[in-house]
């Protein structure tokens, strides 16, 4: 009995373990949403709405065109997203569809709401175009605000345009014909630092990093070079990788010049510290993208 119950059990094993090599991996593919507005409320009567609801859903069908050179374009919300549970928010980029030609500079001045936050402006010339916000002295400006990347605040969003035509010129020729957003996303990955608690005086030389990828992926995929502390510092050390795992170590001295450069700014830090979420993001050598974040204690004596 017992030389019948080794054998059926070791069937058992071999079966699990052919069945597990036919597992598919979470769906990877980093994917590029596109959300077109899902609404439009005008604030103003200078604002014709042309084209079918949802508004500003097409190019070559819905547009708002301006008869004033100096107008608010009312509420407008964005349809709903649902990520995948594998996937976070990296990146947010608002655009516009200009849809000129226009014989002189026109600028689409966009704010947030309820806050009205400005978040750039739509800057057209010439023939119709895709534009991303830019600061008014002309440095690019197209991702969101950080704190709405996040499901919910992409959903929640609202935003509000403000059409400025310098020349004063409105006209049927001003017409914004599309508003979009594109949404980036990137793999879910599990980042441990050891230690969690950092203290300014410090003697430790690095700060460990344990980087988990989930069930699918191997560590081996990772692309070293491509690995980054908040998008600024990169590794001084790596580990072999084992399993899903990967542990790199970063310049303790680096970490702790950037929390007091971007979190610290010479604002006195309470006796208990601080928490201070740090990310890290890469790839794999395919260019699949892999974000992870956890929160840290920073103290200052």
């Amino acid at each position: 009995m017992r030389g019948k119950s080794i054998v059926s059990l070791s069937l058992v094993l071999v079966l699990v373990s052919v069945m597990m090599m036919g597992i598919q991996p979470v769906d990877a593919n980093p994917y590029e949403y596109e959300l077109y507005v899902d609404d439009f409320k005008p604030w103003m009567s200078q604002w014709d709405v042309s084209g079918a609801s949802p508004w500003l859903d097409a190019i070559d069908s819905s547009y708002i065109e301006g008869t004033f050179h100096l107008a608010l374009m009312g509420n407008f919300t964005f349809e709903d997203i649902n990520l995948p549970p594998c996937e976070v928010i990296t990146k947010v980029v608002l655009e516009g569809y200009t849809n000129g030609p226009y014989t002189h500079d026109v600028d689409y001045d966009v704010f947030t709401l309820p806050d009205v936050v400005w978040l750039g402006s739509l800057y057209a010339t010439g023939a119709p175009a895709w534009v991303t916000p830019r600061w008014v002295w002309g440095a690019p400006a197209s991702d969101l605000d950080p704190t709405l990347l996040t499901e919910e605040g992409i959903n929640n969003l609202q935003l509000v345009v403000l059409f400025y035509d310098p020349a004063g010129l409105g006209g049927t020729g001003n017409i914004i014909d599309a508003l979009r957003l594109k949404v980036y996303t990137a793999i879910s990955a599990t980042i441990d630092f050891i230690p969690r608690t950092i203290n300014n005086n410090t003697g430790l030389q690095f700060l460990t990093c344990k980087i988990t990828l989930p069930y699918g992926f191997s560590a081996s995929g990772i692309d070293q070079s491509s690995i980054l502390l908040d998008r600024v510092i990169a590794p001084s050390w790596f580990d072999t990788p084992i399993g899903s795992t990967l542990k790199v170590r970063f310049n303790m001295t680096d970490v702790k010049t950037y929390i007091d450069v971007e979190f610290i700014q010479g604002v006195p830090v309470p006796p208990g510290g601080i928490d201070v979420l740090l990310t890290v993001t890469f790839n794999l050598t395919d260019g699949k993208p892999f974000q992870g974040s956890e929160t840290v204690k920073y103290i200052v004596p």
